[in-house]
């Protein structure tokens, strides 16, 4: 081995610094917990429009956004932070697929296991929850905190919550106040809540606001302290899962509607995702429905129905057992969707 090898893995200003002074590792090593004695975190910049300006009118990302992020909440905090960075991709994040996602969690996992007090990961709105879930099941609940932020318009707005979220991720690190994975996100009703990695909702229309299901978050960042939402359960796996997701798991996912026409091809999927009406129903009196389900038991493909939470069940969701649907309850579509992929995966 050489005398060097130990400058594999350093980046930016630390790889800079043990180059320049020419140092051994084991000076570089005493002179570095020496320089190193605040928070530790490590920024995984994305894109998204939390890493974008405008340009003639077009939202695109910038590398720019990324330094005026970090000095901007360095002059807000106080106290001494080491900020680490790394850029795996850059997209907004409506672009997102299996490559960007394995990507992300193998960074993830990675800086996991490093001398890292927390990981911020700055990422689009569009698929925030989906990547929070999928790093939720491939990280566990017991790593150290990963927090997600995200901003409703590029930094340069005057309406952007995108400052806020990074605030709230680094005081969540700071302050020790859990582990695994979550999403940090100021609502249009000025709170500013933590959100576990499961069980989040997709979003409204044309909405950016982040909800868990029956308003299960696990926290809210006020006049800069974390105040832990009580009762707050944890549905979040608590073991890792190393599967890396294929590019295309074939879930066919459906939407009901009035009228809808249920004449889909189903040889090339490998399971159905339905997501059902609000009170977890679907039309079982349908004639094409029915046929539709005969036809995926026929072919032994599975259709799953995401219910969200069912209270009281009505006369419609007698036939699911007939039909041969499996629901699913007491979780999100995303939760669903996200686990379908993950199941797929290992069979490949």
């Amino acid at each position: 081995m050489s005398d060097w090898d130990f400058l594999w893995g350093l980046t930016g200003d630390d790889l800079d610094f043990a180059i320049s002074n020419g140092y051994t590792k084991e000076e570089y090593q005493y002179i570095l917990e020496k320089k190193h004695n605040g928070t530790k975190i490590l920024v995984i910049f994305t894109g998204g429009t939390i890493g974008s300006l405008v340009y003639d009118g077009w939202i695109s990302p910038e590398n720019t956004t990324i330094k005026f992020l970090i000095e901007n909440c360095k002059q807000q905090i106080d106290d001494e932070i080491d900020f680490f960075t790394t850029e795996p991709y850059t997209i907004l994040s409506e672009n997102l697929d299996a490559h960007h996602l394995n990507k992300l969690i193998e960074a993830v996992r990675i800086a996991s296991k490093a001398d890292y007090d927390g990981i911020i990961v700055t990422h689009g709105t569009d698929t925030l929850q989906y990547s929070a879930t999928a790093l939720s099941f491939a990280l566990g609940n017991n790593c150290i905190p990963v927090l997600l932020v995200s901003s409703n318009y590029p930094l340069s707005d005057e309406r952007a919550n995108g400052k806020i979220n990074f605030e709230a991720a680094i005081e969540f690190i700071k302050q020790k106040c859990g582990k695994g994975v979550y999403i940090a996100y100021r609502n249009s009703d000025r709170h500013t809540y933590y959100h576990a990695g499961i069980n989040l909702l997709t979003h409204l229309e044309t909405d950016d606001n982040v909800y868990s299901l029956n308003n299960n978050f696990y926290a809210e960042y006020i006049d800069g302290k974390v105040i832990i939402h009580r009762p707050f359960v944890d549905f979040r796996p608590s073991k890792a899962d190393n599967t890396i997701l294929i590019e295309e798991p074939k879930i066919l996912v459906i939407n009901p509607c009035p009228a809808l026409c249920y004449d889909y091809d189903l040889s090339n999927y490998n399971a159905v995702l339905i997501k059902p009406y609000h009170s977890s129903t679907l039309n079982t009196s349908s004639n094409r429905f029915i046929a539709f389900c005969q036809k995926a038991q026929k072919q032994n493909i599975p259709v799953y129905v995401s219910s969200l939470n069912i209270t009281t069940a009505y006369e419609s969701n007698k036939s699911f057992n007939k039909l041969g649907l499996k629901s699913i309850s007491n979780t999100t579509f995303i939760d669903n969707y996200i686990k379908l992929w993950f199941e797929i995966s290992k069979k490949y």
